[in-house]
């Protein structure tokens, strides 16, 4: 009895445990997972589409994603709020984030004075040209992808975010699709994003990962292997071609690869639950200046199919422990204590430049907003393929701040072409040197071929705004016109030899300050010529100074921000007409212009130039005067550009010129510049007012900026002669 007694409660038992752990198992909801596909600027429609999930209040406990889906997906795993990411997105100008266009601003003043002379740059490794890894080395984007991505520092690894995350990338040395589920942030979004030739691979644990869409963009699988077990897509690639569609080699090149991950992709879909697909025909992957189109795109697909996301959620709330999607929002870190700066990868370039940069205080702390402009400049200073960090919280307090950097080969082979009606054709090239024989120093070489060639020869150890060593050799040779009154009479020869040893300062970007002593030697030979010209050869010591300012934000066209350019030069070895040596003459020139914006539209750039030679009575110094006319400025600070002159017309000792230039955008890069002159031109410095009548010049410019330059047409004219001139220029002045 007692036994029969005893298996009846023990079966009772079994029965109660079996009813507990039936409901337990029956209260535990499904959990859920959102796959968002890459596709590149069409991948701003996972913006509108999570919106809408959120709004309705679906649980989101798993989200994975590729290429552009990986970012948006990372982001919003942190905690950014389709809102927010909607204003993250409509905020950037994409066409220079994505060009990773370095802003002129944060160049030296030597990279600026060779910045726009050439249309393209190739490295040169073990003596051989090479090509890029990628056209695109994605700096600029890394940097946002840092700063909206630091709070993830915070976490162990991507499982540990408010929504566990993951995305994919693909191994280019085997084509293996690989999942970024740890490490820094930023660097894995940059991973999933580099489309191949387009952006340059990111190294990750000895691999080289590329763009994951290459061989998984809709990453199901993965997501269901979290722990999902309803799965969400949201889907922005575009259909297969058919057979009329497959007219261009991009097609057919997009067309290959989207078989390649086809098996993936239709496994991928099997295991989708509601599929979300945005009607995105009218869009490419490069459609980035239409983001708020395309965002509405996925709201609009997302909300059509309301009900089988009603149905989802009806079916969720049958269990105990259903909770909406309620998430902490996320915003980047603002201020940080930084207890630490590691710099992994530096070879040739001195720490200590790094950290000039920098200007990082240890332990002390920083604003993450003022680090990442910092990084910007010394991306710009071109040592480096790319500058990646990120952020370790420590134990004791504060961060580490790790720079994992990735040094340029020391050479680059740059190449400009050129046509101008004042100087003709001419092809420009430049071998650039970095930390050539000394840290942080530049050897640049450059060679100028054409009707009137020169070349130059120039090295300088940069100290910042520290004094730095240099030494330049110029040479160059062109054909100078003559004039009588209006009329060319004639043409001779000039060459000069230039060398010089200088000293100069940096202050900051915008700015440098200088000395130095140079001897030129200078020779003119005459043509066949109408007027002859006796030959003469002439040397000269000079010392010399110089100030030059420039934070224009172009070089070419500026749309603001200023320049100026001052030199004072003793001029030695002074002779007069019986060859006897005279006391020291002195050359000043200066020029200064203001480019300031009215609107996006319209600039007024008031430009103003003066030049002076002061020498003992009856003394001429043909290479030292003022030469003034033409739209060339080229060959030294005794050239003053004049509309309506022709090229050099104004032979002068001194001159004072006025220009302003009324710029008009009239669509993207299309210029058209209404120009005035007037000008004074006098040999005696006292009389240079009133002497003679002022000059008086005007004109009309339509610019193009294209790749390979600037292309303008001028139609111009003067009071000096009366006559109509034009003006073609194609290409960088070098």
């Amino acid at each position: 009895m007692n036994s029969a007694r005893i298996s009846l409660i023990f079966v009772l038992f079994l029965i109660a445990c079996n009813f507990l752990a039936f409901s337990q198992v029956k209260t535990k909801r499904p959990k859920v997972g959102v796959v968002l596909s890459g596709g590149g600027a069409k991948g701003f429609a996972h913006i509108g589409a999570l919106k809408v999930l959120v709004e309705a209040g679906v649980p989101i406990d798993y989200i994975g994603g590729t290429s552009m889906g990986g970012i948006i997906g990372g982001l919003f795993a942190l905690g950014y709020q389709p809102d927010s990411l909607e204003k993250i997105v409509l905020q950037q100008n994409w066409p220079v984030l994505l060009s990773d266009e370095i802003s002129r601003r944060n160049l030296t003043m030597k990279e600026k004075e060779q910045e726009e002379k050439y249309f393209f740059s190739l490295p040169i490794r073990e003596r051989k040209i090479q090509l890029p890894a990628g056209l695109i080395a994605g700096q600029s984007v890394f940097n946002l992808l840092s700063y909206y991505g630091s709070t993830a520092s915070k976490f162990k690894n991507f499982g540990e975010f408010p929504i566990p995350f993951l995305c994919i990338a693909a191994n280019i040395e085997n084509g293996e699709s690989v999942i970024l589920d740890s490490g820094p942030f930023a660097t894995a979004l940059r991973a999933t994003m580099a489309i191949p030739t387009v952006f340059s691979p990111v190294e990750i644990n000895g691999h080289l990962l590329v763009d994951g869409g290459l061989v998984n963009n809709y990453p199901a699988e993965e997501v269901r292997n979290m722990g999902a077990e309803v799965i969400i897509g949201i889907d922005v690639q575009g259909n297969l071609y058919s057979k009329e569609e497959l007219n261009s080699f991009i097609r057919i090149l997009n067309q290959s690869s989207a078989f390649l991950r086809r098996p993936m992709y239709e496994k991928g879909l099997a295991m989708t639950d509601i599929y979300i697909k945005p009607d995105l025909e009218d869009f490419s992957i490069s459609s980035f200046t239409s983001a708020d189109t395309i965002i509405k795109r996925g709201e609009k697909a997302a909300r059509k199919i309301l009900p089988e996301i009603y149905q989802l959620l009806d079916m969720l709330r049958q269990y105990d422990d259903f909770k909406p999607a309620i998430h902490e929002p996320a915003s980047p870190i603002e201020k940080l204590f930084i207890q630490e700066v590691v710099i992994e990868g530096v070879k040739n370039i001195s720490p200590t430049f790094i950290n000039s940069h920098l200007q990082i205080k240890i332990p002390d702390s920083a604003d993450y907003k003022t680090i990442i402009r910092n990084i910007e400049k010394l991306y710009a200073s071109k040592n480096f393929n790319f500058i990646h960090y990120y952020l370790t919280p420590l134990q004791r307090g504060g961060y580490r701040f790790t720079l994992q950097i990735s040094e340029k080969p020391g050479t680059e082979l740059r190449v400009g072409i050129n046509y101008n009606s004042d100087l003709k054709a001419a092809l420009f090239v430049n071998t650039t040197f970095r930390n050539f024989n000394a840290p942080n120093d530049r050897l640049s070489l450059s060679l100028d071929l054409g009707d009137n060639s020169g070349f130059e020869f120039d090295y300088l150890i940069d100290r910042g705004w520290k004094p730095g060593l240099g030494a330049a050799v110029k040479g160059f040779s062109f054909d100078v016109p003559i004039y009588a009154g209006e009329n060319k009479i004639a043409a001779y020869t000039f060459s000069s030899f230039t060398t010089r040893i200088y000293s100069q300062s940096n202050i900051y970007n915008f700015s440098n300050i200088g000395c130095g002593i140079e001897m030129e030697y200078s020779s003119m030979r005459s043509d066949i010529l109408s007027v002859p010209i006796d030959d003469y050869r002439d040397w000269n010591f000079n010392i010399f100074g110089f100030l030059r300012v420039d934070d224009l934000n172009r070089k070419i066209l500026p749309a603001k921000g200023r320049k100026f350019e001052g030199e004072i030069k003793l001029i030695t070895n002074v002779k007069d007409t019986l060859d006897k040596k005279v006391h020291p003459a002195l050359f000043v020139t200066c020029r200064y212009l203001q480019a300031i914006p009215v609107n996006n539209k319209l600039t007024i750039i008031p430009d103003f130039g003066a030049g002076a030679l002061w020498s003992e009575p009856g003394v001429t110094i043909p290479k030292y005067e003022m030469y003034s006319g033409g739209l060339t400025d080229k060959f030294g600070n005794g050239l003053f550009t004049f509309t309506g002159l022709e090229f050099m017309q104004i032979r002068s000792r001194n001159v004072l010129i006025g220009r302003i230039d009324l710029q008009y955008e009239v669509m993207n890069n299309l210029f058209a510049t209404a120009k005035w002159n007037l000008g004074f031109f006098s040999q005696d410095f006292n009389k240079l007012l009133t002497e003679n009548q002022a000059v008086n010049g005007y004109g009309l410019s339509l610019g193009l900026r294209t790749p390979i330059g600037p292309i303008g047409l001028t139609l111009m004219r003067s009071d000096y002669h009366q006559k109509w001139l034009g003006y073609f220029n194609l290409g960088y002045l070098f």
